[in-house]
């Protein structure tokens, strides 16, 4: 992987785990959740919220990244084509 490569194996910890189940161990600097939620129903949704809190050192940082669209669906466009893109 390109984090490796660039030298940081020893800062990072990637886990292959079912998240909603599995102890993620920790504490960690920083938690990413890079296009995660929206594939978790909302109650898991809050169970892996809590499990990224409870995992973080104090003043650690939580990473939520989704396109999100606007309440009409309309935008803006990167939202909206990753919206298509799952449908597809």
């Amino acid at each position: 992987p390109l984090w490796r490569t660039a030298g940081l194996g020893r800062r990072i910890a990637a886990r292959g785990v079912d998240a909603m189940k599995s102890s993620w161990g920790g504490p960690f600097d920083a938690v990413l959740m890079v296009n995660v939620l929206e594939y978790v129903p909302a109650a898991g949704r809050r169970v892996l919220l809590r499990k990224a809190r409870e995992t973080l050192v104090s003043g650690g940082l939580l990473v939520v990244c989704a396109p999100i669209a606007d309440a009409g669906r309309g935008g803006p466009p990167e939202a909206v084509d990753y919206d298509l893109m799952l449908l597809a």
